[in-house]
């Protein structure tokens, strides 16, 4: 009776819905597994074109990129202390360091070194070559 009519319930649902519990998970696996690849590739590529539009040596404050390797001589904290946030985003760190310090002189200081994009580095339109004078009020938060 009842057993019987149970098992043949389990039987067509094992049968007909079951593969798609199957499917489409392993459809949604190939199809990243697919396309990963790829964007990582232009995700590479359009990091290598960034990185060859700036110099060798930056520093990223506030998403902006500053070249200061002539200014690390005069940095009044010395070498060693400016040199800790070449070549990555040193955001925290400036920060960190400059918490008491004058910001409008700062903000002089970084204007002149700040790196400005290649007409290249433009034609990329990532967010680390829009790069414009000045702090903007970043630094102080103000938007």
């Amino acid at each position: 009776g009842l057993a019987a009519e149970g098992s043949v319930a389990n039987f067509l649902v094992g049968l007909f819905i079951a593969p798609y519990f199957i499917a489409v998970p392993l459809f949604l696996v190939m199809l990243v597994v697919r396309t990963l690849p790829e964007q990582i590739m232009l995700r590479l590529a359009s990091r290598k074109k960034t990185e060859e539009a700036l110099p060798s040596s930056v520093w990223t404050i506030h998403g902006k990129q500053y070249d200061l390797r002539e200014y690390v001589k005069h940095h009044p904290g010395g070498a060693w202390a400016i040199n800790l946030g070449r070549n990555r985003d040193c955001t925290g760190l400036f920060e960190s360091y400059h918490v008491f310090a004058d910001r409008a002189r700062l903000e002089r200081i970084l204007a002149r070194y700040e790196v400005r994009p290649s007409a290249a580095g433009e034609q990329l339109g990532s967010p680390a070559m829009q790069v414009s004078a000045g702090l903007d009020g970043l630094v102080f938060g103000d938007a």
